[in-house]
C-alpha cells in the first residue's frame, strides 16, 4: 500500500561540476532532472523499507549525475503521536557497490 514519504537530498558536486567556467547550467547539477529521476524511481516497484528507498535513490543519483557524495533522508509519516520517522544515509561515488 502506498505511503506518504518525504525525501531530503543533499548532493556534493564532483570537482567537474563546479562553476569554474562561468555561470553555466551545463557545468553543474540539473536539480530538476534529479527531482524527476527520484520521483520516477520512487514510483517504480514496491519497497517495504524506507532504508531500501534511500539506498536506491543514492545509487540512482551517483550513477546518473556528476555527484561525488549524496546524503539522503527519507521521512515516513506513519506512527500516531509522532511527526515522522526517518532514515539518513550517505553514499560516495567511490564506495563499493552494495
Amino acid at each position: 500500500m502506498p505511503q506518504s514519504v518525504a525525501a531530503t537530498i543533499r548532493m556534493e558536486p564532483s570537482s567537474g561540476t563546479l562553476c569554474r567556467t562561468g555561470d553555466s547550467l551545463e557545468h553543474t547539477i540539473d536539480y530538476r532532472a534529479v527531482s524527476v529521476a527520484v520521483r520516477e524511481l520512487a514510483a517504480k516497484g514496491e519497497r517495504r523499507l524506507i532504508e531500501q528507498l534511500a539506498e536506491d535513490i543514492g545509487d540512482c543519483i551517483l550513477a546518473s549525475f556528476l555527484v561525488a557524495r549524496v546524503h539522503v533522508e527519507i521521512c515516513k509519516f506513519i506512527l500516531p503521536d509522532t511527526a515522522s520517522v526517518s532514515v539518513t544515509l550517505t553514499k560516495s561515488a567511490n564506495d563499493p557497490p552494495a
